[in-house]
């Protein structure tokens, strides 16, 4: 692992030299806090802002669909020159989830404490995994890929040190025959920072990890420009801690040799220290804008805009209006600047404002727990 903090130690100081070479910089010119919150979250089929909460159940329709969920908390505070740069301090939370409808069934009747209506056999499949850190962020200006000022990109790179990590996978099948009895067969493995066992050697005080992410822009004339954002396109988790692996079966094996008797228990498993090595789920954004003129003084000029979001096997398809400078990069001005869109599909809207340096962003499909999608994103900046 010290290998690991040493390699990333010197890839941040090679992202810092162009900054810290820079005349700005160096005369302390222009600099400007900048500060985020972001809290959001998205799913296919469960309500995702109640998820670990016991009201969860009431507020789920079960569906013969396999679930996919992921809640993200984010806040972002740094530095940024004139043209560009920033370096900052942010921290993180993140969570997955994704379950097969049976799994998320019995998950709903052992919340509630209830029964099957009548016999039914759940087959289990579960991955989940919940992490949280803080740490340090580099971001470049947008830089041309190209002779052209048609094609832009810009690169962020964070450092993190790790306070919670959890992983569970489950797979097998629960059998309810209906007379209140019940027979199973369950493997599970779970990674957590938490588990403690007197028999192994307890995990690590903390974890790191380290994330790349890309932006591309290619305005492909005056008036279009296509978008690709890939938040944490290259990343780890990595953490020394405690992995249980357990069994339980409820047919029990009973046999008899030489006078002794070797039976199979109900509940069988093992804990082991490990290093767990993890992948950031990717945060895939692809943009399509076009400027429209129009003759209404409802619209005016402005842009037809599609975006398309893909995180944690949730997709998400955005139709929209802007206003003609919303995406223009570096923008800057006393006159707010607007975006309105919808997802079709989830039945969700969203809106977003931004005026002078400051942004805000609110969306979803619902305004209470029972919403699927809900995103609240508010940010600003001011002079250093």
């Amino acid at each position: 692992m010290t290998n690991s903090i040493q390699t990333c130690t010197v890839g941040l100081g090679l992202l810092l030299l162009p900054l810290i070479g820079h005349a700005d910089f160096l005369n302390n010119q222009h600099l400007d806090w900048n500060t985020s919150i972001r809290i959001e979250g998205a799913s296919n089929t469960l309500p995702v802002m109640a998820l670990g909460k016991p009201s969860w159940p009431g507020l789920y329709s079960p569906r013969d669909e396999h679930a996919h969920a992921w809640q993200s908390m984010r806040f972002d505070l740094g530095l940024s020159t004139r043209d560009g740069w920033q370096v900052g301090y942010l921290a993180r939370y993140e969570a997955s989830l994704h379950s097969n409808s049976d799994t998320v069934d019995m998950a709903a009747l052992i919340e509630k404490g209830q029964d099957p209506s009548g016999a039914r056999k759940f087959n289990v499949d579960l991955n989940s995994k919940t992490w949280s850190g803080q740490g340090l962020s580099v971001e470049t200006p947008w830089l041309k890929l190209s002779t052209h000022d048609n094609i832009k990109y810009r690169a962020q790179w964070q450092l993190l040190s790790l306070e919670r990590l959890n992983t569970r996978n489950a797979s097998g099948w629960i059998d309810y025959t209906a007379d209140k009895a019940y027979e199973f067969n369950v493997g599970s493995d779970h990674n957590s920072n938490k588990k403690t066992s007197q028999f192994s050697q307890a995990p690590d005080a903390r974890g790191w990890g380290t994330s790349l992410s890309l932006s591309l822009r290619y305005d492909y004339d005056s008036a279009s420009h296509i978008a690709f954002q890939g938040q944490d396109l290259l990343s780890q988790l990595n953490w020394r801690l405690l992995n249980e692996q357990a069994n339980l079966n409820s047919r029990q094996k009973i046999t008899f040799t030489d006078g002794s008797v070797d039976f199979t228990p109900m509940v069988s498993g093992r804990y082991q220290n490990i290093v767990a090595k993890e992948k950031i789920d990717p945060d895939i954004r692809l943009r399509w804008a076009r400027s429209v003129a129009t003759d209404t003084k409802t619209f005016g000029n402005g842009q037809a805009v599609f975006d398309y979001r893909n995180r944690s096997n949730v997709s998400q398809y955005w139709v929209g209006w802007a206003t003609k400078n919303f995406h223009d990069i570096g923008f800057s001005n006393k006159t707010p600047q607007y975006k309105v869109s919808a997802d079709a599909l989830q039945k969700a809207l969203r809106f977003e404002l931004r005026y002078d340096k400051s942004f805000l962003v609110v969306g979803g499909d619902r305004f209470g727990q029972d919403a699927k999608q809900k995103i609240f994103q508010l940010g600003w900046r001011t002079n250093f």
